[in-house]
């Protein structure tokens, strides 16, 4: 599938690029994060598009602390913060491996991305854009690791309330893809078995251990 593939290119890294300091860019992705992460736990609803590939695939983010649930079209990602279990609901396999504390993406480590940082990203204000009738504010992220995976990270943020709006990755060889926030629930209740691959509920799955 597409979107696996692709997820797959967003954990490359190499070398450091510098840039310089946008205050405003940095102050909306610090309140971004702040807020986000001052929830005991939060769900994203979402719809994943790429140009050319997929269009508005229904997804569902979960997030407490370093742990976290990903569903989005034949794909679930559980990590309950020390392992990552990917699961492939057509084929029936899954993916073991130790969770990448710096990978940036939305969709395979969410509680990382909303950790962002002027470390890790030359932040640069564009303006306000209308989506949806409301006003939003836009900061573009470039990654100060080369060959990233991805040029730029373009997130939009509602003024009104701090949450995110949409965040659109800018491929380096790829088309873009765009993650567009359609709900965004703060304090949902999770129990530890929101971030646990269940292998007893799952018999008959393949599990292929790559830590």
């Amino acid at each position: 599938m597409k979107i696996y593939r692709w997820l797959l290119v967003l954990w490359g890294c190499a070398s450091v690029i510098q840039g310089w300091a946008d205050p405003t860019a940095q102050g909306l992705i610090q309140k971004l994060s702040t807020q986000m992460n001052g929830y005991k736990a939060y769900e994203l609803r979402f719809t994943a598009t790429m140009e050319g590939e997929f269009t508005a695939l229904p997804g569902r983010i979960v997030v407490s602390g370093s742990r976290y649930y990903v569903q989005v079209n034949d794909y679930e990602l559980f990590c309950d913060g020390k392992l990552l279990y990917t699961y492939n609901t057509q084929e029936e396999e899954a993916t073991l491996e130790t969770p990448r504390p710096n990978d940036p993406s939305l969709l395979s480590n969410p509680a990382r991305f909303f950790r962002l940082s002027d470390e890790d990203f030359v932040m640069q204000y564009r303006g306000t854009a209308t989506v949806g009738g409301k006003k939003v504010e836009q900061v573009d992220l470039t990654p100060k690791q080369r060959d990233a995976g991805y040029r730029s990270i373009r997130v939009q943020v509602d003024p009104t309330n701090g949450w995110p709006v949409s965040v659109r990755y800018e491929g380096e060889q790829s088309a873009p893809i765009e993650v567009k926030i359609t709900k965004v629930t703060p304090n949902v209740a999770v129990t530890p078995s929101t971030f646990v691959f269940d292998r007893k509920a799952h018999k008959g799955v393949e599990v292929v251990d790559l830590r």
